[in-house]
């Protein structure tokens, strides 16, 4: 593994190794990224294999292929734009491409896609192209899903061009601007605040903005940024019962007075807050755990990166760590997220660490290379059910690719206990059934497994 910090580099091998344990041999076999493995390797005879279930083991894995989006009626897809795995959907993918052909002010429109998993596997049982979404080319990095099952895009390159919501669970959507009010230009970011859903607009010449969703495609406007030089609402969150919002300057003029994030409690008065510097821009809010951090970038995204904490005592922003000279972020740290406690982020360790996907477990303070990923670059990240999913840029053959890694104990739900024992004695064992691994199993007299040899990618942390 690799560990990234302030204070300089710790850099160890993340090899592959193999476990025994009471007769027990599990190693990590899993595709190559990029390739879609089917091969299995059966011992003699073909039954259920006796296997101790073991709490998974922590660290650097290699990530598994579960759906590859391949070029269809012409629409090749450039890079994931957006993930989201549905609340009210359970085992289901909605993934926004932007499309080759697409550019500012025209060209291909952006795609929806619909994937459904296995609820075993976690592997895709059908990957679906919805629609095309004519009205915009994409959905600037944003998906969202309320609380009633309305999803929401952003939208918005080079002039209008309008956000879309689904109210059934993604097959058919529609653009949101059917009112007399509505995002004049981009649309980048959504949050919801006490049951209503609001989106964050801007984009020069307009202002950034704050809307209220009334429904059916209409819209209230409910914020207007006092600094126009912020013109762009990059980022919404709610936290502890306030929402928090972001305008980000784009562009260049005198930023000096003017304020990074605003909080409101109500949708309507939205206060200024302080401690991110008035010429700074926050890209993106995470929820870590129980703490609000901010990833916050000047308008070179190699310089100035750092991570800021809400502080709710002092009622300010505390910042975590600075990472001038220490980690590169790629495409200005868009491909960020957080999951339970830990931050995700695409980028490298500097000066000459390998490109990939970081992991950071102490509130950004230090940063290991978990899974090098060079290129296609990775675009996208996002928890669901309990594990990480990243997608990224096209490859080769024009196709985008979705991958996961184990963040949780390999299909907690299907395994059935026997209350048998393992030969060598001790030990909770459980029957996994043979069609969901790669598995080789003997048995000997009368014992239920005396071996068994199971195929997984193993986790250290």
């Amino acid at each position: 593994m690799s560990k990234q910090s302030g204070t300089g580099h710790r850099w160890a091998s993340a090899g592959t190794f193999v476990l025994l344990l009471m007769g027990l041999v599990i190693g990590p076999s899993a595709p190559a990224y990029g390739e879609a493995s089917t091969e299995r390797h059966w011992g003699a005879p073909l039954q259920p294999a006796v296997v101790i279930y073991l709490p998974y083991i922590a660290a650097s894995f290699a990530p598994e292929l579960v759906a590859s989006l391949q070029p269809v009626d012409g629409i090749a897809p450039n890079q994931v734009d957006a993930l989201l795995g549905l609340a009210g959907s359970p085992h289901t993918l909605i993934v926004t491409t932007e499309n080759k052909g697409a550019q500012c002010g025209g060209g291909t429109p952006a795609s929806v896609w619909k994937i459904t998993l296995d609820p075993l596997t976690k592997r895709a049982l059908g990957v679906v192209h919805k629609q095309l979404l004519d009205g915009t080319q994409t959905t600037r990095q944003s998906l969202f899903e309320s609380t009633d099952g309305t999803l929401f895009t952003g939208g918005g390159w080079c002039g209008f061009t309008p956000p879309y919501y689904s109210t059934d669970q993604g097959e058919s959507w529609h653009a949101a601007d059917a009112g007399a009010v509505y995002p004049p230009n981009s649309t980048f970011s959504f949050a919801e605040l006490n049951g209503a859903v609001y989106a964050g607009t801007g984009y020069d010449p307009y202002p950034a903005e704050v809307y209220r969703w009334l429904g059916a495609g209409q819209w209230e406007k409910v914020f207007t940024s006092p600094f126009p030089l912020r013109n762009l609402m990059a980022t919404m969150i709610t936290f502890h019962g306030r929402m928090f919002v972001a305008p980000q300057i784009y562009g260049s003029g005198f930023c000096e007075g003017t304020t990074a994030v605003y909080v409101t409690s109500d949708g309507t008065t939205f206060l200024p807050t302080t401690g991110i510097p008035p010429c700074e821009n926050t890209w993106k809010f995470m929820l870590v755990g129980n703490n609000l951090v901010a990833y916050v970038f000047n308008r070179d995204p190699y310089k100035n990166t750092s991570l800021y904490r809400w502080d709710e005592r002092t009622e300010t922003w505390v910042k975590l760590a600075d990472y001038q000279g220490i980690m590169q972020w790629g495409n200005a740290g868009k491909p960020m997220a957080a999951y339970a406690e830990t931050i995700y982020g695409y980028g490298r360790a500097l000066p000459d660490g390998a490109w990939g996907l970081y992991r950071s477990t102490d509130l950004g303070l230090t940063w290991e290379l978990i899974v090098p990923f060079a290129s296609p670059p990775i675009t996208a990240i996002a928890g669901y059910e309990g594990d990480l999913y990243f997608a990224t840029g096209s490859d080769a053959l024009g196709a985008v690719s979705l991958y996961r890694l184990w963040m949780s104990p390999p299909y907690p739900n299907m395994i059935s206990k026997t209350g048998a024992e393992s030969a060598s004695g001790g030990g909770q064992v459980d029957v996994i059934d043979q069609d969901l691994f790669a598995i080789s199993s003997s048995t000997t007299g009368n014992a239920e497994a005396t071996s068994a040899t199971l195929y997984l990618p193993i986790v250290h942390r």
